[in-house]
């Protein structure tokens, strides 16, 4: 009797430790529930995905004015083109010659030619069309003036008469690009004609398209 007794105890005590020490959910195994790294990250709030830029606003001088903060080392906008260009008095074409004069004035610095020359010619680049004729032009201007003009076909007489102008600068990528070009719109292909035969097939040309523009 005292033995059963004992038993009994025993299966009593026994049942609590097998509850305490039987697996619960929290032992499963990690594939019965998925795991936070399995789970995607939430969207920060106020993120947006990014779209492609749509086509911009046609170039104004309002728009000209809101430029970036200036780099360190890099001069802030002179303040009479910025005053060219705050004048909403005047038209595009106005503000274009007050710009040349500025861009054509030997005696500023070449920081502020420069910038007047840029926003003149985004204005109206049928204002500069002799600037590449200025003696002593700095290559800054002269590289410039170049580049827009050769993008600048609705005058291929502009075009003509700046690389006749600009093939015998001192800098010698300016000079190059500018016979280059002269040779492509004379029809020289191999480039075997001499400064004096690009000269001359330039003038030529020239005369051919005032020509035909005054018949029209």
């Amino acid at each position: 009797m005292k033995s059963y007794r004992q038993f009994l105890w025993g299966v009593l005590l026994l049942v609590p430790l097998l509850w305490w020490a039987w697996p619960s959910g929290q032992n499963a195994s990690p594939g019965d529930t998925p795991s936070p790294a399995q789970n995607p990250k939430p969207v920060a709030a106020g993120a947006t995905a990014r779209t492609p830029d749509g086509p911009g606003p046609a170039r104004t001088r309002s728009a000209q004015r809101q430029q970036p903060p200036s780099k360190p080392g890099k001069p802030a906008e002179a303040p009479e083109v910025g005053e060219v260009l705050a004048n909403d008095a005047v038209s595009n074409v106005q503000a274009a010659a007050r710009l040349h004069t500025i861009a054509m004035d030997r005696t500023r610095s070449t920081e502020e030619r420069l910038e007047a020359l840029q926003h003149g010619l985004n204005l109206d680049i049928a204002t500069f069309a002799a600037f590449a004729g200025q003696p002593e032009l700095p290559p800054e201007l002269a590289s410039h003036f170049l580049h827009e003009v050769i993008n600048y076909n609705d005058s291929p007489a502009t075009q003509l008469s700046t690389y006749m102008a600009l093939m015998d600068h001192p800098d010698e990528e300016v000079s190059a690009l500018a016979k280059e070009m002269l040779a492509f719109q004379v029809e020289d292909d191999l480039q075997e004609a001499s400064r004096e035969q690009l000269l001359q097939r330039g003038h030529q040309k020239i005369q051919t398209l005032t020509t035909g523009a005054g018949g029209n």
